[in-house]
């Protein structure tokens, strides 16, 4: 017969709630798992596919946005008629053009909603100034025009600010007259671009 104590532990057991065993939950687990990542199927509470009005919940998902064209677009309004700061008494250069912009340029969001800029980027800054010289110190003078460009390359997000690569040409103009502004661009450039350089980091980053 059955001891009074050992029935009493086992009429407790036969009520407490069934728990299936490890394997069973697990086996369970995958089963619930393979559910859930079938596409359309599921709890409409599982987002686990593309939401046709392009909501992300929670920031749940990584979003990547692709900004080449705001980024040109940007550089374009904040460099376009930028004096490169040549010295007065000898002249000046400012800048009339952004041309063949090439690269990558992109926002990334993940989960929390933490943002991420980034960019690499080159383009070709066309220029035009005039100079004063010995033989033409008026700057109305046709002889004093001068037109070149700037090509920027290694402009990226993970360069720092010295890694920027900016090489100065001239191709209209006097001899005497393009040697003497290249020479006092290629002196300003840097200095000159950088704050609009920053300026557009921190825009792209607060998109």
């Amino acid at each position: 017969a059955t001891s009074p104590r050992i029935a009493r532990l086992e009429s407790a057991r036969a009520r407490l709630p069934h728990r299936p065993s490890s394997h069973a939950k697990t086996r369970a687990h995958i089963g619930e798992r393979s559910i859930m990542a079938k596409w359309g199927e599921g709890d409409s509470r599982w987002i686990v596919q593309e939401r046709d009005d392009g909501t992300n919940p929670n920031a749940w998902h990584w979003v990547e946005r692709n900004l080449f064209k705001w980024s040109e677009e940007k550089l374009t309004e904040l460099l376009v008629g930028v004096d490169l700061n040549v010295p007065v008494v000898e002249g000046y250069a400012k800048i009339t053009t952004l041309t063949k912009f090439e690269g990558d340029s992109s926002v990334s969001t993940r989960k929390g909603g933490k943002k991420f800029g980034c960019f690499d980027l080159s383009f070709t800054l066309k220029w035009s100034g005039r100079a004063a010289t010995s033989s033409a110190e008026d700057l109305d003078d046709d002889d004093v025009e001068v037109k070149g460009e700037i090509k920027v390359k290694e402009f990226c997000s993970t360069n720092d600010e010295d890694e920027y690569e900016y090489t100065v040409s001239v191709s209209d103009g006097k001899s005497e007259v393009k040697e003497l502004l290249k020479s006092r661009v290629e002196k300003t450039v840097e200095a000159t671009l950088l704050p609009y350089f920053r300026q557009f980091a921190s825009e792209l980053q607060a998109l």
